[in-house]
């Protein structure tokens, strides 16, 4: 009488030991895990590793045409496929991932990995005799040719972004954020903006009118009136806001406007005095020049 009596031995194995009946007991191997190549960083596989250990009878020993096939199957009971999962034992893959163990072997390690393009998930299924030359299995007597599925299996297979990946990612949210946070609520605080507001300004010398224009206050962070353009660099211009530069050569000495709370303006520059200041944005103001004869009727 030849028989086959098959146990796992890795203590990982037997603590995920469950009785879902009595007729299969069913085994957790354990978790694969996977990450993609990306950019310089090459890809990652993490096979799972099991060792089975076989005890055959002395009968089936001595017999060297004895043998049995052990297939994984899915929970459906179909063949599972070598280009989804891929079985190796003792460094060689498995074809249509099928063990077959001779009588004379006691052990064997085997390695599951899964393809690239699998889905991460948990995959399941049982492991069935195929094929054996053999009398019984444990206490359940064999019939020629018969296929006899004796337990049940599963493995996680955790497909990962790669390191490479989530560290530029997190990068990039840190960067989202803090420009966000810059833009949203700093630069409000430290580099206001002037809301809609548009004045008229009558340059006037020795009280006669000597130049007129229009400044639209709406969106800038100060406006610069000078005889000279004033340059700006675009990141300035783009992380603190806009200056506006107006040229007028009857300002030697720069005069600015920056916005003041309550919706008002702020009038600077050296010699300089305006009445009121801040100034309203709806309303009329009137800036002397001291070292000059020069008045500026604001409105």
């Amino acid at each position: 009488m030849k028989k086959i009596l098959f146990m796992l031995i890795a203590l990982s194995i037997f603590t995920s030991c469950k009785n879902v009946d009595e007729k299969y007991p069913s085994f957790h191997f354990g978790t694969v895990e996977y990450y993609p190549k990306f950019l310089f960083c090459e890809s990652k596989l993490v096979k799972l590793e099991k060792n089975f250990i076989f005890e055959f009878s002395e009968d089936a020993k001595v017999d060297e045409n004895c043998f049995v096939e052990l297939e994984f199957v899915d929970k459906e009971g179909k063949q599972i496929s070598t280009d989804l999962m891929r079985i190796e034992v003792d460094g060689k893959f498995l074809d249509e991932n099928i063990y077959k163990v001779q009588s004379n072997s006691e052990s064997g390690k085997i390695v599951f990995s899964f393809s690239e393009n699998a889905e991460s998930g948990k995959y399941q299924g049982y492991i069935k005799l195929a094929n054996h030359k053999l009398d019984r299995f444990g206490n359940q007597q064999l019939e020629n040719g018969q296929q006899v599925e004796v337990m049940r299996w599963s493995i996680y297979y955790d497909k990962q972004w790669n390191p490479l990946a989530i560290i530029l990612f997190m990068v990039g949210c840190f960067l989202i954020l803090s420009l966000l946070f810059w833009f949203l609520v700093l630069r409000p605080l430290l580099h206001p903006h002037f809301g809609k507001c548009r004045k008229s300004i009558l340059v006037m010398e020795n009280s006669q009118m000597k130049s007129q224009f229009n400044i639209v206050f709406t969106g800038a962070r100060m406006i610069v009136i000078s005889n000279q353009k004033i340059s700006q660099s675009f990141f300035d211009k783009c992380f603190k806001g806009k200056i506006l530069s107006i040229v007028n050569p009857y300002f030697e000495e720069p005069l600015k406007f920056t916005p003041a709370k309550k919706k008002r303006i702020r009038v600077l520059g050296m010699n300089y005095i305006s009445i009121p200041n801040p100034m309203p944005y709806n309303g009329t103001a009137e800036i002397k020049n001291i070292r000059k004869n020069v008045n500026l009727k604001i409105r």
